[in-house]
Formats: structure tokens, sequence, C-alpha cells
């Protein structure tokens, strides 16, 4: 167990880490006013003028210094570190590419809709993808422990009550569905993987963990090789694959 904060940033994992100190860097640039928040929001600069950053600093832009914001960061880096522990152990590459593609997907939308940070909504893509993956385990928030299948109805509820507007969320919830839908069973129904992580990007972040385990393999319910074994452990029959003959009575001839 981590006894200060150095042991406990160190265990956290390569995305969880360089999400948080961006995330951190950021908002301590423009409480300063090292940076101007017109610098890092999304404006139609990110395509006009190819201020790319903009679509990575909107997504990880939290706010400047304050108790929500405190309270914010600590439920980013939850919903980031569950996934990278879980579905994203050891895969780098993987998870980058998820990045990258929420974060794209979720400027498109947030232009179109005229919405200048898009963080809130990607917390909530994180969240929702973590909990759609594992139905079935606890989450903590306020001391009150929740069903993951429920958890994410849980926070819009929380900020409904808060005053806060519900469009992020909805935005982070279509957006994280959208992609557990086309990387975990649209390749099971179609047998199509339109979200492989490109090569050019393995390459540069190898994975560290094989994404076939020798024993004990973090699976979920819609992962397309779980789905797989399933259908071929129901055609050889739950007796075993391998037939064993009628045998013979010991002593006869």
């Amino acid at each position: 167990m981590p006894q200060n904060f150095g042991d406990w940033f160190n265990q956290l994992g390569l995305v969880t880490r360089a999400s948080l100190v961006a995330s951190v860097g950021l908002s301590a640039a423009c409480s300063l006013n090292m940076v101007g928040v017109s610098s890092v929001i999304l404006t139609s600069d990110a395509i006009t003028s190819l201020q790319v950053w903009r679509f990575v600093t909107a997504a990880l832009y939290l706010g400047n210094f304050s108790f929500p914001w405190l309270m914010t960061v600590a439920m980013f880096v939850t919903y980031v570190k569950n996934n990278e522990e879980s579905d994203f152990k050891g895969k780098t590459a993987d998870m980058v590419y998820m990045f990258l593609l929420l974060m794209g997907v979720l400027s498109a939308v947030s232009l179109f809709l005229k919405v200048y940070v898009t963080s809130f909504s990607f917390l909530m893509a994180l969240c929702w993808i973590f909990c759609k993956r594992h139905p079935e385990q606890d989450l903590t928030l306020f001391g009150f422990s929740f069903r993951s299948a429920v958890f994410p109805w849980v926070l819009v509820a929380l900020h409904l009550v808060m005053g806060q507007g519900l469009l992020a969320d909805v935005v982070g919830i279509v957006t994280g569905h959208a992609y557990v839908f086309f990387r975990d069973v649209f390749p099971v129904s179609h047998n199509q993987r339109w979200l492989e992580t490109p090569m050019w990007l393995q390459r540069q972040l190898p994975q560290t963990n094989p994404r076939i385990a020798s024993f004990g393999p973090q699976v979920h319910p819609y992962d397309a090789g779980f789905q797989a074994a399933q259908r071929s452990g129901a055609q050889r029959g739950g007796s075993g694959s391998h037939n064993w003959g009628r045998g013979q009575m010991l002593g006869s001839s």
C-alpha cells in the first residue's frame, strides 16, 4: 500500500500518470495566468488555423484551481486508472488510440454544438466504457457504493441536482457507448474490426502484456476473444473435447 504521494503516483499506469500531469499542468498554467484559457479550449481555430493541440487540451482542461476542480480531478484519475488497470493493462497503444478516438469524436460534436470544453464529456465517456464492460463491479461515490451498471446514471442525477447542464453527460455517454459497440460488439456480430489500433502506434508503444494471456486473462462480457472462446466451448460440449473411447472393464479379455 502506498505510503505517500510519490509511491501512489509511481504505482499508476503510464497513461494515468501522463493524463494527471497534463490535466493539472493545464489548470496550473491557466490559474497562474501563464497561459490564457482561450488558448486551450476548443474553437474553430483548431481546424482553420491548424491548432490541433486544442483537441487534446480541451479534453484535459478541468478548470482552474478550486475545490470542485479537485473533486473532478480525483474522479478523472479514478476513471482513467480503472480502465488502464483492467481492460488496457499493458496495452498502452490501445488506450492511447481510444483516447484519440474519443477526443476526435467529442471535438467534432462539440464544435457543432458550440461547446468549448470537452473534458466533462471525456470524463463521462471513460466512466461509461468501464462501467459497461464491468457491470457487476461496485464503485464508490462520496462514501456510497453503487453497482457499475447504474453508476453513470447516479452521476447524471447528481449533476442534475447540482444544477449543472446535462449536455456534456449525454454527449459523453453516447460517445462512450459508441466506442464499446464498435470495439467490442460489432467485431463479434459482423467479424469486422473498425477500431483496431494502427500498427504505427503499436510500434511506438509496444504492448507490455500479451494480448492472449497464458492464465487468467482479464476479459469482459463484450470481449471478442472471450465470446469466441465461449462459442468454441459450446460446440465442443461441456464434457471435454477428447474422445476417450468406450473403455474396458478391468480383468476382461
